[in-house]
């Protein structure tokens, strides 16, 4: 089973990431946090904020190991 997100979030987006975490960001209700999940331990990590909290946007890990994020409301 996978731990609970700290905060209780839908319409956000997430994007594997090339060490084998998952980023989870932004969402409803409206919120600019983002979270790291680590598959190994099971655990969620709060990272830096995102700038605005969109709902409903996309993101993207680009070649280079960065994430682009676009879109949302």
């Amino acid at each position: 089973q996978v731990a609970n997100l700290p905060q209780s979030k839908h319409a956000h987006f997430s994007v594997p990431l090339q060490d084998g975490t998952i980023l989870m960001c932004a969402g409803w209700p409206a919120t600019n946090r983002c979270d790291l999940y680590n598959v190994g331990t099971n655990s969620w990590t709060q990272v830096a904020d995102y700038p605005s909290p969109p709902v409903y946007a996309g993101a993207a890990m680009q070649g280079d190991g960065k994430v682009i994020a676009c879109g949302g409301e």
